[in-house]
């Protein structure tokens, strides 16, 4: 959806910039067969030929250009027009009035074409045109008309109305220019970091998978008992952050599986003193599995792995740890696994109903569980239901 919203938002740009120098073009037209009976007025018929033989023409070319699409190359005959045009300028009518001409002609230029690539083609016309002044201030000779004072004076204050409109047009272009670009830089950030979550949930969905590819789980434990975990850590008051962190981590308790035996792992009936040891190992194997990565997800996941088969009283495996020196979000994960186990149908037992579980979990408080956390999670059984409803009707 981002990359949808950034297309639509160039292409408005786009569509924007193309009607504006269009108009721009019409424009210029205009102005240049005004300036012909102006020249004409004032009997610069050199000048006045400059614009039919040569302005003109070109600005037409430039406006069915950028009409068929051609949006550079029109400017790009435009920028060489500006500069050939003043120096024809300054030639005839002298640097001082063809300067100021240059201005107002820069400025409707820049009004109508400022962005990135515009203001570059101008700057560098802009920076012949300085070197022609140079050039003709080295070896000046007298221009060939004199401009009658009204007209000078009118082309002065033009000259001057011009710069204001550069500076004021180009300030406030830079200035939502940068605006701008930290807006797409959020925005690149947001789609990078978009993709960068999206790529670290297929990683979880990968081993969650992973440590349960030769089990008998019927597909969505791992998805089901992650929200439930959730639940209940957002239940005891963990911050929001916390609570997201231990629904991505959970699916990956089991990863260890993975290096699980399939007589093992599908064997329908309970396990021998030698069978159950290897399966014991799992954690470990996990744990060894998911430490590689330095990130705070993985590092819990890690954590959980290797400890969500302790129990509360210090009898479980693989540390014998208990009460509170078992990491908290192991202690959420591990009730509602074994709630999960427990109502859902295995090979060698059938589902058992929310209420018998509720009671098993409540039957192990302090001894397998720890007692404050079954206190909650017994207290949000309608919730847990609607979590096992949803995963019952999205299987697939």
């Amino acid at each position: 959806m981002l990359e949808i919203g950034i297309t639509k938002h160039i292409k408005k740009v786009d569509e924007k910039f193309f009607k504006t120098t269009q108009i721009a073009y019409i424009f210029a037209i205009v102005i240049h067969i005004i300036l012909v009976f102006i020249f004409n007025y004032l009997q610069i018929i050199e000048m006045v030929l400059v614009n039919i033989i040569f302005s003109i023409p070109i600005f037409i070319c430039a406006y069915f250009l950028n009409r068929k699409g051609y949006l550079n190359i029109a400017f790009t005959i435009i920028s060489i027009e500006f500069v050939i045009h003043q120096v024809f300028t300054i030639y005839y009518i002298g640097w001082e009035s063809g300067f100021q001409y240059y201005l107002i002609c820069l400025s409707i230029l820049v009004f109508f074409n400022h962005n990135w690539k515009r203001i570059t083609q101008l700057s560098i016309s802009t920076f012949v045109f300085f070197i022609f002044i140079s050039i003709y201030l080295v070896f000046k000779e007298e221009h060939l008309y004199t401009l009658p004072p009204n007209v000078y004076e009118s082309l002065y204050l033009f000259g001057i109305i011009g710069t204001v409109t550069v500076i004021i047009i180009l300030v406030n272009f830079f200035v939502k220019t940068a605006s701008r670009s930290e807006n797409e830089l959020e925005l690149l950030i947001c789609e990078r970091t978009s993709e960068l979550m999206q790529s670290q949930k297929d990683a979880i969905f990968m081993l969650g998978e992973a440590g349960h590819f030769n089990d008998n789980d019927t597909g969505v434990h791992i998805w089901r008992m992650a929200d439930y975990s959730a639940l209940l850590a957002s239940k005891i008051g963990l911050p929001e952050k916390e609570v997201e962190l231990i629904r991505l981590a959970a699916p990956m308790h089991d990863s260890g599986k993975i290096g699980i035996p399939d007589k093992i792992l599908k064997k329908p009936a309970k396990l021998n003193e030698e069978e159950w040891k290897i399966m014991q190992t799992h954690c470990q194997l996990g744990y060894d599995i998911l430490k590689q990565s330095d990130t705070t997800l993985f590092k819990l996941a890690a954590s959980i792995a290797l400890h969500h088969h302790e129990r509360y009283d210090g009898s479980g495996y693989p540390k014998q740890l208990k009460g509170e020196e078992i990491p908290l979000a192991a202690r959420i994960v591990s009730i509602c696994d074994v709630f999960d186990a427990l109502t859902m149908k295995r090979p060698y037992k059938e589902a058992w109903s929310i209420e018998d579980a509720i009671i098993e979990i409540k039957s192990n408080s302090g001894l397998h569980f720890d007692p404050n956390l079954v206190d909650v999670f017994i207290n949000i059984k309608d919730e847990l239901v609607e979590i096992k409803n949803y995963w019952d009707k999205n299987k697939n």
